[in-house]
């Protein structure tokens, strides 16, 4: 048994989760599970929305849904790296956004980097524009 089944890697978008989570997960037994990524499917699934930007411009409270339905979906996987923010903003303020009413994670482990390096992350990635 691993010490740590569920690892949530949070951070603010260009930190570097999603490269950090994908270099971990090629080198080690833990998979990588982006919970954007998840959540744009069940969206996209549902007909809700096509790219994130579309999704994260839902009402909050069908944002919400979608976020539980994914909690449900991963809760009892194992052996996972969890990238996810950990907090976002939305016009009715800053909300948590790691699913601990539904799953906890063994480790949280934040990533953080200097404003400039996540700008220039962001400016060159183009999966990320419109954000």
């Amino acid at each position: 048994m691993r010490p740590w089944e569920r690892v949530a890697v949070v951070g603010v978008p260009g930190v570097g989760k999603t490269s950090l989570c994908k270099a971990v997960s090629l080198n080690s037994d833990y998979s990588h599970i982006n919970y954007g990524e998840l959540m744009l499917k069940t969206a996209q699934n549902r007909g809700l929305a096509t790219t994130l930007v579309e999704m994260f411009r839902l009402e909050l409270s069908i944002q919400y849904d979608i976020w539980k339905t994914v909690a449900f979906q991963i809760k009892d996987r194992k052996n996972v790296l969890l990238d996810l923010h950990g907090v976002d903003c939305f016009k009715e303020g800053y909300l948590i956004s790691l699913p601990f009413e539904i799953m906890n994670p063994d480790l949280i482990i934040i990533i953080e980097s200097d404003y400039e390096d996540i700008i220039k992350r962001r400016l060159t990635d183009s999966s990320k524009k419109g954000f």
